[in-house]
C-alpha cells in the first residue's frame, strides 16, 4: 500500500471486511430456497462501494458520504488506472443501493434484477474482491478487523 500509516491500513482494510460481509449476505440471498433478489441487488453495491472506499483511502482520498460508483470510481480511477474497467462495470449497480428498499425508490416498478443478472455481478464484484486481495493481502486474514480487531 503506497505509504500510509497505520490508522490508514486499519481503516481500509475494514472496509474490505465489511465489502466481504456484504457478498456473504449476497450468497445468502441468493442460495435460499426463495432467493431474495432485491436485498441481494442492494448487498451487491453495498460490497462494490465499500471495496472502492477501501481503496481510496489507502490513497487518503476523501470521497464524503456517496454510493455513487461511478464517482467513486472515478475518484480511484487515477490512483488505480489498470482497474478502470471494473470500476466501469461496477457503476450500473448504483441504482441498486436504494432501488428495491423502499417501495417509492426509482427502479422498484421494474422489479430487481433476474438471478441470472445477480449471479454475474456477484462474479464481477467476487472478481473485484480478488484484485484486491491479489494487491493487499488476503482479506480472510483481516476478519477481526470490521470489528476493531487489531493487526
Amino acid at each position: 500500500m503506497s505509504g500510509f500509516g497505520d490508522r490508514l491500513r486499519r481503516e481500509a482494510r475494514r472496509w474490505f471486511v465489511l465489502a466481504r460481509e456484504d457478498v456473504r449476505a449476497v450468497d445468502a440471498c441468493l442460495g435460499s430456497a426463495e432467493p431474495v433478489l432485491g436485498p441481494a441487488a442492494y448487498h451487491l453495491q453495498q460490497a462494490a462501494e465499500k471495496a472502492i472506499k477501501g481503496l481510496l483511502v489507502t490513497e487518503n482520498v476523501a470521497f464524503g458520504r456517496t454510493h455513487d460508483l461511478l464517482r467513486l470510481g472515478d475518484l480511484a480511477s487515477s490512483h488505480y488506472p489498470a482497474w478502470i474497467g471494473h470500476f466501469e462495470r461496477l457503476a450500473p449497480m448504483s441504482i441498486w443501493n436504494s432501488a428495491y428498499r423502499y417501495p417509492d425508490a426509482a427502479g422498484m416498478t421494474d422489479g430487481p434484477p433476474d438471478i441470472e443478472e445477480l449471479f454475474a455481478a456477484l462474479t464481477e464484484v467476487q472478481d473485484f474482491l480478488k484484485k484486491i486481495e491479489e494487491a493487499f493481502g488476503d482479506l480472510a486474514e483481516w476478519s477481526g478487523l470490521a470489528r476493531g480487531g487489531r493487526d
